[in-house]
Protein backbone atom coordinates (compact mmCIF):
# COMPACT_ATOMS: atom_id res chain seq x y z
CA UNK A 1 0.00 0.00 0.00
CA UNK A 2 1.13 3.48 -0.71
CA UNK A 3 1.73 5.48 2.46
CA UNK A 4 -0.69 8.17 3.39
CA UNK A 5 1.16 11.15 5.85
CA UNK A 6 -1.12 11.42 8.80
CA UNK A 7 -3.38 14.41 8.75
CA UNK A 8 -1.76 17.89 10.32
CA UNK A 9 -3.92 18.42 13.76
CA UNK A 10 -5.56 21.71 12.27
CA UNK A 11 -7.15 19.72 9.35
CA UNK A 12 -7.99 16.74 11.75
CA UNK A 13 -9.39 19.37 14.35
CA UNK A 14 -11.83 20.69 11.24
CA UNK A 15 -12.89 16.66 10.48
CA UNK A 16 -13.69 16.03 14.05
CA UNK A 17 -15.75 19.38 13.84
CA UNK A 18 -17.60 18.66 10.66
CA UNK A 19 -18.78 15.44 11.85
CA UNK A 20 -20.11 16.64 15.30
CA UNK A 21 -22.11 19.16 12.96
CA UNK A 22 -23.33 16.92 10.53
CA UNK A 23 -24.22 14.16 13.88
CA UNK A 24 -26.08 17.31 15.25
CA UNK A 25 -27.84 18.14 12.31
CA UNK A 26 -29.22 14.60 11.89
CA UNK A 27 -30.64 14.25 15.14
CA UNK A 28 -32.05 17.77 15.05
CA UNK A 29 -33.92 16.44 11.78
CA UNK A 30 -34.98 13.82 13.40
CA UNK A 31 -36.74 15.60 16.15
CA UNK A 32 -38.53 17.60 13.71
CA UNK A 33 -39.75 14.41 11.77
CA UNK A 34 -41.03 13.26 15.42
CA UNK A 35 -42.84 16.38 16.19
CA UNK A 36 -44.70 16.82 12.87
CA UNK A 37 -46.15 13.21 13.40
CA UNK A 38 -47.39 14.06 17.17
CA UNK A 39 -48.92 17.36 15.86
CA UNK A 40 -51.76 16.03 14.88
CA UNK A 41 -52.62 14.13 18.32
CA UNK A 42 -51.68 17.42 20.30
CA UNK A 43 -54.26 19.65 18.61
CA UNK A 44 -57.01 17.02 17.99
CA UNK A 45 -58.10 17.68 21.58
CA UNK A 46 -58.49 21.30 21.47
CA UNK A 47 -60.57 21.53 18.66
CA UNK A 48 -62.60 18.59 19.92
CA UNK A 49 -63.00 20.95 23.25
CA UNK A 50 -64.42 24.02 21.11
CA UNK A 51 -66.42 21.67 19.35
CA UNK A 52 -67.64 20.94 22.62
CA UNK A 53 -68.51 23.85 24.37
CA UNK A 54 -69.03 26.59 21.50
CA UNK A 55 -71.61 23.95 19.41
CA UNK A 56 -69.29 24.22 16.27
CA UNK A 57 -69.69 27.89 16.44
CA UNK A 58 -73.88 27.82 16.45
CA UNK A 59 -76.09 29.46 18.95
CA UNK A 60 -76.85 26.34 21.47
CA UNK A 61 -81.27 25.56 21.08
CA UNK A 62 -83.36 26.90 24.35
CA UNK A 63 -84.15 23.97 26.16
CA UNK A 64 -88.14 23.63 26.80
CA UNK A 65 -89.54 24.87 29.67
CA UNK A 66 -87.08 27.89 30.28
CA UNK A 67 -88.63 30.85 32.07
CA UNK A 68 -90.19 33.07 29.08
CA UNK A 69 -91.16 30.80 26.73
CA UNK A 70 -94.34 30.14 25.42
CA UNK A 71 -96.43 28.01 23.73
CA UNK A 72 -99.93 27.25 21.90
CA UNK A 73 -101.73 23.91 23.57
CA UNK A 74 -104.79 22.42 21.84
CA UNK A 75 -105.89 19.10 23.04
CA UNK A 76 -108.46 17.09 23.68
CA UNK A 77 -110.55 14.54 25.62
CA UNK A 78 -113.22 12.08 26.93
CA UNK A 79 -113.92 11.86 30.19
CA UNK A 80 -115.85 8.95 32.30
CA UNK A 81 -118.35 9.79 35.05
CA UNK A 82 -116.63 8.36 37.90
CA UNK A 83 -119.94 7.70 39.98
CA UNK A 84 -122.57 7.19 36.88
CA UNK A 85 -121.33 4.70 33.55
CA UNK A 86 -124.20 6.69 31.85
CA UNK A 87 -122.72 9.88 31.85
CA UNK A 88 -119.58 10.64 30.05
CA UNK A 89 -118.49 14.64 28.40
CA UNK A 90 -115.92 15.33 25.58
CA UNK A 91 -113.56 18.20 26.32
CA UNK A 92 -111.97 20.23 23.69
CA UNK A 93 -108.95 22.85 25.09
CA UNK A 94 -107.32 25.72 23.03
CA UNK A 95 -104.47 27.27 26.15
CA UNK A 96 -101.29 29.79 25.78
CA UNK A 97 -98.78 28.41 27.98
CA UNK A 98 -96.26 30.93 29.71
CA UNK A 99 -93.19 29.78 31.55
CA UNK A 100 -93.05 31.89 34.62
CA UNK A 101 -90.21 30.03 36.10
CA UNK A 102 -88.01 27.50 35.01
CA UNK A 103 -90.08 24.36 34.38
CA UNK A 104 -93.67 26.31 35.98
CA UNK A 105 -96.01 27.23 33.36
CA UNK A 106 -98.96 29.02 33.64
CA UNK A 107 -102.09 28.28 31.14
CA UNK A 108 -104.76 30.50 30.25
CA UNK A 109 -107.40 27.97 28.52
CA UNK A 110 -110.66 28.12 26.69
CA UNK A 111 -113.00 25.14 27.20
CA UNK A 112 -115.24 23.59 25.54
CA UNK A 113 -117.41 20.85 26.76
CA UNK A 114 -120.39 18.54 25.60
CA UNK A 115 -121.98 16.69 28.11
CA UNK A 116 -123.70 13.30 27.56
CA UNK A 117 -126.16 12.66 30.72
CA UNK A 118 -128.79 10.92 32.12
CA UNK A 119 -131.44 13.57 30.89
CA UNK A 120 -131.07 16.27 28.41
CA UNK A 121 -127.58 16.91 27.58
CA UNK A 122 -125.39 19.83 27.02
CA UNK A 123 -123.02 22.04 25.44
CA UNK A 124 -121.24 24.68 27.31
CA UNK A 125 -118.24 26.89 27.31
CA UNK A 126 -116.04 28.39 29.75
CA UNK A 127 -112.15 28.56 30.86
CA UNK A 128 -109.59 28.00 33.24
CA UNK A 129 -106.73 28.93 34.64
CA UNK A 130 -104.04 25.89 35.67
CA UNK A 131 -100.52 25.81 37.12
CA UNK A 132 -98.46 22.91 35.21
CA UNK A 133 -94.96 21.54 36.88
CA UNK A 134 -92.33 20.02 34.32
CA UNK A 135 -91.02 17.47 37.35
CA UNK A 136 -88.78 15.44 35.08
CA UNK A 137 -87.83 17.46 32.24
CA UNK A 138 -85.38 15.46 29.60
CA UNK A 139 -83.85 17.12 26.24
CA UNK A 140 -86.78 15.10 23.69
CA UNK A 141 -89.43 14.87 26.63
CA UNK A 142 -90.97 15.61 29.88
CA UNK A 143 -93.49 14.44 32.79
CA UNK A 144 -95.58 16.95 34.60
CA UNK A 145 -98.13 17.72 37.10
CA UNK A 146 -100.80 20.08 36.57
CA UNK A 147 -104.10 21.84 38.55
CA UNK A 148 -106.20 24.63 38.60
CA UNK A 149 -109.87 25.80 38.57
CA UNK A 150 -112.45 26.51 35.66
CA UNK A 151 -115.85 28.01 34.98
CA UNK A 152 -118.36 26.55 32.49
CA UNK A 153 -121.81 27.75 31.40
CA UNK A 154 -123.68 24.90 29.96
CA UNK A 155 -127.22 25.21 27.31
CA UNK A 156 -128.30 22.42 30.09
CA UNK A 157 -128.15 21.98 33.92
CA UNK A 158 -124.86 19.82 34.96
CA UNK A 159 -125.69 17.10 35.93
CA UNK A 160 -129.27 17.22 36.02
CA UNK A 161 -131.03 18.95 39.07
CA UNK A 162 -128.18 21.30 39.18
CA UNK A 163 -126.78 24.48 37.90
CA UNK A 164 -125.93 25.74 34.11
CA UNK A 165 -122.97 27.53 35.75
CA UNK A 166 -120.80 25.44 37.46
CA UNK A 167 -117.22 25.62 38.59
CA UNK A 168 -114.00 22.94 36.76
CA UNK A 169 -111.43 22.08 39.52
CA UNK A 170 -108.83 20.11 37.69
CA UNK A 171 -105.87 18.26 38.76
CA UNK A 172 -103.62 15.22 36.92
CA UNK A 173 -100.53 14.88 35.10
CA UNK A 174 -99.04 13.70 31.78
CA UNK A 175 -96.21 13.56 29.23
CA UNK A 176 -94.93 15.93 26.69
CA UNK A 177 -92.75 14.50 23.99
CA UNK A 178 -91.06 15.86 20.60
CA UNK A 179 -92.28 15.56 17.32
CA UNK A 180 -89.92 17.90 15.90
CA UNK A 181 -87.97 20.67 17.04
CA UNK A 182 -91.18 22.83 16.80
CA UNK A 183 -93.57 20.62 17.34
CA UNK A 184 -94.54 18.43 20.90
CA UNK A 185 -97.77 16.04 21.83
CA UNK A 186 -99.31 15.97 24.38
CA UNK A 187 -100.69 12.86 26.40
CA UNK A 188 -102.48 12.89 30.58
CA UNK A 189 -104.87 12.42 32.51
CA UNK A 190 -106.51 14.43 34.62
CA UNK A 191 -110.01 14.53 37.34
CA UNK A 192 -112.40 17.17 36.23
CA UNK A 193 -115.30 17.95 38.37
CA UNK A 194 -118.24 19.77 37.42
CA UNK A 195 -120.27 21.76 40.41
CA UNK A 196 -121.85 24.90 41.72
CA UNK A 197 -119.60 24.64 44.55
CA UNK A 198 -122.51 25.12 46.64
CA UNK A 199 -123.76 28.11 45.59
CA UNK A 200 -127.16 26.82 45.01
CA UNK A 201 -129.61 24.58 47.13
CA UNK A 202 -128.93 22.06 44.96
CA UNK A 203 -125.58 20.59 44.11
CA UNK A 204 -125.08 17.41 42.57
CA UNK A 205 -121.82 17.55 41.22
CA UNK A 206 -120.04 15.37 38.63
CA UNK A 207 -116.29 13.58 38.74
CA UNK A 208 -114.89 12.76 35.51
CA UNK A 209 -111.48 10.50 34.48
CA UNK A 210 -110.39 12.70 31.56
CA UNK A 211 -107.71 11.36 29.34
CA UNK A 212 -106.58 13.32 26.49
CA UNK A 213 -104.07 14.14 23.79
CA UNK A 214 -102.89 17.11 22.15
CA UNK A 215 -100.31 19.46 20.15
CA UNK A 216 -98.29 22.44 21.84
CA UNK A 217 -96.32 24.84 19.76
CA UNK A 218 -93.78 27.36 20.28
CA UNK A 219 -94.26 31.11 19.32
Amino acid sequence: MPFEPPLPPRSLRAVRTLALVVALASRVSAGDREASMLAPLTTTPAAFDDTIDNGGGGEAPTLFGTKGTRHLRIYAGHGVDLTDSGNDETVVKVGLSNFIADGLALDLELDFVRTHQVGENAVGAGGSLLFRWHALNDVNWSLYLDGGLGILYSTNPVPQGGTQFNFTPQLGGGVEFELTPRLRGIFGARWHHISNANTSSNNPGRDHLLIYGGLSVPF
